[in-house]
């Protein structure tokens, strides 16, 4: 069994799909965050699901946040005495949207150093490793707006990509794989 997930992307909920979520997360040992947008018809949100008898979570742990506009669920545990912020966030791909989420994110402090953060964030850290276009295209256009923001706030916190700790500095991945390019967006720090 999965011990926490994360959920990002395309999804936006009101209380009532929170109520059904929650219903159907509780029945199966789950408590649920999720991050929910003011307008229901807007895109992009965050959600983290924890088990309760791993993290002894209680079905009142579950609940919503409308930080950040959605983009933003993060659970508080204790895992062997050692506190710990799940974070599971949803940048926005549009590049005003995007600075303006972690702008506002650099501002909360919503990351720590005990955190661990999952995510769609819409851009990558290194275009050369984390991009790559069909053979024989030009490979310059890649719109990587406001990177640096992000990982000036995880810098600060002291999280670093799981992936490249584990795989090494130039190790290559694609999480997303379009027609035109293929890109790392989603990470885990």
């Amino acid at each position: 069994r999965q011990r926490q997930m994360c959920i990002r992307d395309r999804h936006n909920a009101g209380g009532t799909k929170l109520k059904e979520w929650k219903r159907i997360a509780h029945a199966n040992g789950y408590c649920i965050r999720l991050g929910t947008r003011r307008e229901a018809t807007a895109r992009g949100g965050a959600a983290i699901l924890a088990r309760m008898d791993t993290f002894n979570l209680t079905e009142k742990d579950s609940g919503r946040h409308r930080e950040l506009e959605g983009g933003v669920a993060y659970l508080k545990v204790r895992w062997q005495d050692q506190p710990i912020t799940f974070i599971s966030l949803y940048v926005p791909s549009q590049e005003n949207d995007r600075k303006l989420f972690l702008t506002k994110l650099k501002n909360a402090g919503t990351i720590s150093k005990d955190s661990i953060v999952l995510g769609d964030f819409n851009c990558v850290e290194n275009t050369m490793l984390d991009v790559r276009y069909p053979d024989g295209t030009d490979n310059s256009t890649y719109q990587n707006k406001h990177h640096g923001l992000l990982m000036h706030v995880l810098a600060k916190a002291g999280l670093g990509d799981v992936y490249r700790k584990v795989h090494g500095a130039t190790a290559r991945a694609y999480t997303r794989n379009g027609n035109t390019v293929r890109t790392r967006l989603d990470r885990i720090y």
